[in-house]
């Protein structure tokens, strides 16, 4: 992912925030880079999984914090549970 991109999505979101809500406004604001992105995995869920690892991996530089698991509506509209991140 690019970092650039990540940092400017996670600055247009709220204090706290969630996974499905990052990607969200991702594919809003970079829908070629999201496209891009997901095709290079099998599964949605797979293409979704890496960007929480991607979070998760780089939440000091991103100026981010895992604070545990929220449930909340993924991008197919289906209730499941995700990481909930708070920014430094």
């Amino acid at each position: 992912m690019n970092k650039k991109q990540v940092e400017k999505t996670i600055e247009s979101l709220s204090d706290f925030f969630d996974s499905h809500a990052f990607i969200r406004k991702y594919m809003k604001k970079y829908p070629k880079s999201y496209g891009v992105f997901i095709s290079q995995y099998k599964t949605l869920n797979a293409a979704h999984a890496q960007i929480g690892k991607f979070l998760l991996e780089n939440a000091p530089e991103l100026k981010i914090e895992y604070i545990g698991e929220i449930e909340s509506l993924n991008v197919l509209m289906n209730p499941v549970k995700n990481a909930l991140w708070k920014k430094n």
